[in-house]
């Protein structure tokens, strides 16, 4: 008998190739995200050092330009922090999306998969059932000529 041929292979590869593309968008969204989660943690850790530093500077004389320049410092930091937040939010919506995308593609490609894997059974089945038939015909011209 002939090999097993799924007519709808082409559609399977698209769908698999779809699926890969699914996932290199969300890796890259979620790099994405982890580069501003890593940003922002610097951001607070240098607020924080900023802090440190002026508090650790309050011995002794007090200069009146250094407690600007640290509050100036101290609140470019909570901006650039609040900036990074927002921009984490505003990544949630294409995260979602993202897998979303991918769920779907996933779910296309197991579908045709569950297809192909149902239509290989049936081969198979019909493989055995003429391997039989041949059997009992070799079997039956075997009695014949005994």
């Amino acid at each position: 008998m002939k090999a097993f041929k799924f007519k709808l292979q082409r559609v399977l590869d698209l769908r698999l190739s779809r699926e890969q593309e699914a996932q290199r968008v969300l890796a890259s969204v979620q790099r994405t995200r982890t580069r501003l989660q890593e940003s922002l943690q610097q951001a607070e850790s240098a607020r924080q050092q900023a802090s440190h530093d002026l508090k650790s500077g309050m011995v002794g004389v007090l200069s009146i330009d250094d407690l600007r320049l640290h509050a100036a410092l101290g609140q470019q930091h909570a901006r650039r922090s609040r900036q990074l937040v927002i921009e984490l939010a505003a990544m949630q919506p294409q995260i979602e999306a993202a897998r979303t995308a991918l769920i779907k593609a996933t779910s296309e490609r197991r579908g045709l998969e569950y297809i192909r894997d149902r239509a290989l059974g049936e081969w198979r089945k019909e493989c055995r059932r003429v391997e039989r038939r041949d059997e009992a015909e070799l079997a039956v011209i075997g009695a014949s000529m005994a």
